[in-house]
């Protein structure tokens, strides 16, 4: 199964990157759509992770996903993949 994510970076909040060992991390969270997918094929939502202590502040929707293909035996987690560059900035 594969799942394209678009969203609209400049609606992200900043402040929720964090640092890692190898790099700079935003957590996102994928919302399914309740009623299956929309009138452009979009699977769910895309909105950031927020602190425990800050789950009351709504988050912008900042996208959405679309998933291709299906998966066998139910669905499964989306796997991300981390590039190794830890000296590039973020570029915003």
């Amino acid at each position: 199964m594969v799942q394209t994510v678009n969203i609209d970076v400049t609606k992200l909040d900043k402040t929720l990157f964090y640092k890692g060992e190898k790099g700079t991390y935003l957590t996102l969270v994928l919302f399914d759509n309740k009623e299956g997918e929309d009138q452009y094929g979009n699977a769910g939502i895309v909105k950031q992770s927020t602190p425990k202590d800050d789950r009351e502040r709504q988050m912008p929707i900042l996208g959405n996903y679309k998933v291709y293909g299906e998966s066998k035996g139910g669905q499964s987690a989306p796997q991300s993949s981390v590039d190794d560059d830890s000296d590039q900035e973020i570029p915003f």
